[in-house]
């Protein structure tokens, strides 16, 4: 795991020691919302994703042990639907 200090762009302890406390405030505060912003963000997508495949379990026309509807797989295709095995 690299040292902080070997990370290029990150202030040494003796730079930011010298920083006034309101600086290093604002500084803290800036890392934590590029933390915590994108954890966030992948949190939402994590969910509409899964909501995305439950919804597309939910409309296919196939089941687990095969179509529901194999007469209507060519209807499905001329509508732009994907008609593929389920496992």
């Amino acid at each position: 795991m690299p040292v902080v200090a070997d990370v290029p762009g990150v202030p040494s302890a003796e730079e930011l020691s010298a920083l006034p406390a309101a600086e290093l405030a604002a500084r803290l505060a800036e890392a934590y919302r590029l933390i915590v912003e994108p954890s966030a963000q992948n949190e939402r997508l994590a969910a509409r994703v899964g909501q995305l495949e439950r919804q597309a379990r939910k409309d296919s026309l196939l089941t687990e042990h095969g179509r529901a509807f194999p007469q209507l797989e060519g209807l499905a295709v001329a509508l732009g639907y994907t008609v593929t095995a389920r496992g």
